[in-house]
């Protein structure tokens, strides 16, 4: 997938959404001091913001540019 660019123009708000979401929880996951409950918190917040979208909107854009190739 060398050359394959992500063009984020159109996910301001989604990606925004997800940061927000990381870094509520940023410090929590990088020093360890989280708990099972706490990670399945955060999968949780992750998705409620649009995570599966996002990751959606690049498939599709991936797939388009590999059709192109």
């Amino acid at each position: 997938y060398f050359g394959f660019t992500i063009d984020v123009t159109e996910m301001d708000l989604l990606i925004s959404q997800l940061v927000a979401v990381y870094d509520q929880y940023r410090t929590t996951l990088t020093c360890g001091g989280y708990t099972q409950e706490v990670y399945e918190e955060y999968l949780s917040d992750l998705e409620a913001a649009g995570a599966d979208e996002y990751l959606q909107q690049i498939q599709q854009q991936l797939d388009a540019w590999v059709a192109e190739q």
